[in-house]
């Protein structure tokens, strides 16, 4: 059962990097994460094992988040230029002067961005420590799986998404503040 449930989605991304020839790294980790708690359960490797694994996979996105921001390749940076025009955002930077303070800015939103992800890296662990305890792969383990991933939403992921939004919220408004820019000015060019 536990191998049926967790075919889909790792299917289905298999397919998309496949289909779109373009490799995302949040989307490989996601695979491997999948494959490792179906083998977690098929191998019937201990809950800790499970928990570590669980910890982990924010912790690697946390570290990589950090890691692209020192190869000058902030992530934030990425995102938001799907939705805005950065050059036009570091253009009006470079004309009022506020390249340092930009980047500053861009500093501790990269680092409040990795400590969501710290966060759910601790909250993660805690949570399958405590809620998974049956014996690997059997029908209790995959009850108690379960019911860690439906409780994982309100305990982890919503207060993470807030603390997300909070980020790029500081974020966003830093640039529009420094560059002297509007957002319709921004949304306009985007």
């Amino acid at each position: 059962i536990l191998l049926i449930a967790l075919s889909p989605p790792v299917l289905y991304g298999l397919y998309d990097v496949l289909r779109y020839k373009k490799y995302n790294i949040f989307s490989i980790i996601g695979i491997i994460s999948l494959l490792l708690t179906g083998g977690i359960g098929l191998f019937k490797l201990s809950g800790t094992m499970l928990a570590i694994k669980e910890a982990g996979v924010p912790l690697l996105l946390g570290i990589v988040v950090i890691v692209m921001y020192q190869m000058g390749k902030p992530l934030l940076e990425i995102l938001l230029g799907e939705v805005i025009d950065i050059d036009l955002v570091k253009h009006r930077l470079k004309e009022k002067n506020s390249g340092e303070k930009y980047t500053l800015v861009l500093r501790n939103a990269t680092y409040g961005f990795a400590a969501t992800f710290l966060f759910s890296t601790v909250m993660n662990f805690f949570l399958a420590i405590w809620i998974v305890t049956a014996t690997p792969g059997s029908e209790e383990f995959n009850k108690q799986l379960g019911s860690m991933v439906a409780l994982s939403y309100p305990v982890i992921a919503i207060p993470s998404m807030v603390g997300v939004a909070i980020v790029m919220g500081y974020f966003l408004n830093r640039i529009l503040k420094y560059a002297d820019i509007t957002v319709e000015e921004l949304m306009e060019t985007a």
